[in-house]
């Protein structure tokens, strides 16, 4: 199983038992959000990061992660596209469409 960490943009991979827990496999910039996986790739959807909360419309700050280092917002949105057999991945632009990406879903 995998889970997207959309705040650090992390994917994080489970499996059952495991005695290590779970294991982070890749980082994508922006706001993770969407994530589909095929027998061959990992596509995964980011977002541009809002600069105003639509919660409270208040601007937002930089993001502080645990290890001390900021992350600057992405100003991009898109699809990043990981090939998982010869470990390459590319990063497909979609900020002429859209500045938010919700899901990703592969279609045969």
């Amino acid at each position: 199983m995998y889970v997207v960490d959309s705040l650090t943009g992390s994917v994080i991979e489970f499996r059952e038992g495991s005695a290590f827990g779970p294991k982070p496999v890749l980082k994508v910039d922006g706001y993770a959000r969407g994530f589909c996986m095929t027998d061959r790739f990992m596509l995964i959807g980011s977002s541009r990061r809002r600069t105003i909360s639509r919660k409270n419309n208040l601007a937002n700050s930089e993001i502080l992660l645990s290890g001390g280092e900021s992350q600057h917002p992405v100003q991009r949105p898109g699809i990043h596209v990981y090939d998982r057999q010869t470990r390459h991945a590319i990063f497909v632009d979609v900020a002429e469409i859209s500045d938010e990406i919700y899901q990703i879903i592969a279609l045969d």
